[in-house]
């Protein structure tokens, strides 16, 4: 009984044919990088049902293989709490007399956008509240990934 069970949920299961599609192997070429996308992107836009249980796992391990590739060869600059101050300034077309309405006090925005002074723990809470971002956006903490 067990076994017609387990082939009957294997036919619903789409996993052995996704494979055959994309074998789930370490992607090394900007082709197969592109392949993989595509086909992430399929299974994420499928809007007339959900993902079974094979897909879904498919998905999941496809996602690691394409984050993997991504972190070897684009990886992400790591940004300042600055940077990210700049960047939602540029965002919300906001001057630097406008940061200083938020925070309270002009000539203060000027020093910290301009690097000569850094964000205290009371601006970086202003921040994040009127940007509605969390407050580690603005802290300059690196992680650095351990090897194990």
């Amino acid at each position: 009984m067990k076994t017609a069970s387990l082939q009957a949920s294997s036919k619903r299961d789409s996993y052995p044919a996704l494979v055959r599609k994309l074998p789930l192997r370490p992607l090394k070429t900007a082709h197969t990088y592109q392949v993989a996308l595509e086909m992430a992107k399929a299974l994420l836009l499928r809007e007339e049902r959900s993902l079974d249980a094979g897909e879904a796992d498919y998905l999941d391990v496809l996602s690691t293989l394409i984050e993997q590739y991504e972190d070897l060869h684009h990886p992400i600059p790591d940004a300042s709490g600055l940077d990210a101050l700049k960047h939602l300034m540029q965002e919300h077309e906001l001057s630097i007399s406008d940061l200083g309405s938020i925070i309270g006090h002009q000539p203060t925005a000027s020093e910290i956008v301009n690097a000569r002074r850094e964000m205290s723990k009371a601006v970086i809470g202003k921040l994040s509240e009127h940007f509605g971002v969390s407050p580690s956006v603005f802290f300059d903490v690196r992680i650095k990934r351990i090897a194990s």
